[in-house]
């Protein structure tokens, strides 16, 4: 195959990855670079065209500007590189201007002056040989966070430009004449065949750069979003936990009570199990906070929320239902085990030990009120009023003990746990 068929086979695979690279430019899913490839596949193209009429028209537009185009287009494929990896103003883009213009004078001067072909084609080697390895250097050493294939593929495929590059110009300086018709030497064909190939090559790595990066950017994105969606989630519980939890104790609120009391009470009345409610109110701590203020009163009733949150079952619901007054759902038990467990919450309390300002308060008691859901109770109401009333008769009896209000019907019946 000669040389102007190599060409021609050239131009038509150059405007078929033109045609590719500017479909996808259009359509403005690629990034700040990939014009500049589109623009040097352009270059590469037309000045393959020109090389066509070196018989036709002046050696200044078929050979000088011809391989200036084929030249800029390596150059532009290092420019672009560095702005697709986000340097938006390239460091060395005099360097770029200053070789384009050094090699516009070289070869014409080895086209007008002296003309001679093989000291034309050791420039272009030399020249593209450098730009392409400065571009596959960058490629392997300043990796970005999207590196991937089309990266590898596109600096293998400069890298075997480069080594065929190198090839031609020992080939040029020991086996050609300093003045040989390039139209027919088969010596030349064979690297022009290697250039065609690795063009598609190059353009296919460009386009799979920008989809992985594409992809890349999605992935982010995507995670960005994940991270909000578990952002807003974790507020929102949040905000639900400031809604229904005591600031002070960090027990559940009245608010919550009121939803959790009803709660329990129709699945009691729907499946047929226990419920027991309980009243539990801190002895004398009106006195108390009179005594010590109202911060060491703070404190001891912190203690007692997280004594009480920590010596319950999971499924036990401890609210703040007012002042020092907590109250205390059980589900799912009966009233001897309800009752052994408050005992020992009552037992731990007095045992509680609270510092307030490097000073230890003295110990505290507590009075607790306990009623059963019965089929006579008409709403929860009715089994917190019970257990109300038994709390009174505690504190009645002297406090720091249980009373167990066991019917609605008639003045209760009493057990006793002190």
């Amino acid at each position: 195959m000669d040389i102007k068929t190599l060409v021609i086979v050239g131009i038509v695979m150059a405007l078929a990855g033109a045609l590719s690279m500017a479909t996808l430019f259009l359509t403005r899913r690629v990034y700040l670079g990939f014009g500049y490839w589109t623009f040097g596949t352009l270059c590469r193209m037309l000045g393959s065209l020109l090389f066509l009429f070196r018989d036709q028209l002046s050696p200044w537009l078929t050979i000088i500007f011809a391989n200036t185009l084929l030249f800029a287009d390596i150059v532009l494929i290092g420019h672009g590189l560095r702005i697709f990896r986000n340097q938006q103003r390239p460091a060395h883009s005099g360097i770029e201007i200053a070789a384009l213009l050094s090699f516009i004078a070289l070869f014409a001067w080895f086209t007008v002056m002296v003309p001679d072909t093989r000291m034309r084609i050791l420039v272009w080697c030399i020249y593209a040989g450098a730009f392409m390895s400065w571009t596959v250097f960058i490629l392997f050493t300043r990796r970005p966070a999207w590196f991937g294939s089309g990266d590898q593929f596109l600096a293998l495929a400069l890298s075997f430009l480069v080594f065929a590059t190198l090839i031609r110009a020992g080939y040029t300086g020991f086996y050609e004449k300093s003045q040989f018709d390039f139209m027919t030497a088969s010596g030349q064909a064979v690297f022009i065949l290697i250039n065609i190939g690795t063009t598609l090559l190059i353009v296919l790595g460009q386009i799979i750069m920008n989809a992985q990066r594409i992809e890349h950017d999605y992935c982010l994105v995507q995670k960005a979003l994940e991270q909000d969606i578990a952002k807003r989630q974790y507020l929102e519980m949040q905000l639900r936990e400031d809604a229904i939890r005591d600031p002070l104790t960090g027990l559940f609120n009245r608010r919550y009570l009121n939803e959790s009391l009803q709660r329990e009470f129709t699945r009691c009345r729907h499946n047929g199990g226990s419920l027991i409610v309980a009243m539990l109110d801190l002895d004398h701590f009106k006195h108390f906070n009179d005594h010590y203020g109202h911060e060491a009163g703070d404190a001891v009733l912190r203690a007692v929320g997280h004594l009480l949150q920590h010596s319950l079952r999971r499924e036990d619901i401890v609210c703040r239902y007012g002042g020092e007054e907590i109250t205390i759902i059980l589900s799912e038990t009966t009233l001897a085990v309800a009752a052994a467990r408050l005992d020992a919450v009552r037992q731990a309390l007095t045992a509680l030990c609270i510092r307030h300002q490097d000073q230890e308060l003295p110990p505290i008691s507590a009075s607790i009120g306990m009623a059963v859901a019965e089929p006579i109770d008409l709403t929860p109401d009715t089994v917190l009023a019970r257990a109300d009333a038994a709390l009174y008769l505690a504190k009645q009896h002297g406090r720091n003990r249980i009373e167990v209000n066991t019917t609605a019907a008639n003045p209760p019946k009493l057990r006793l746990f002190t």
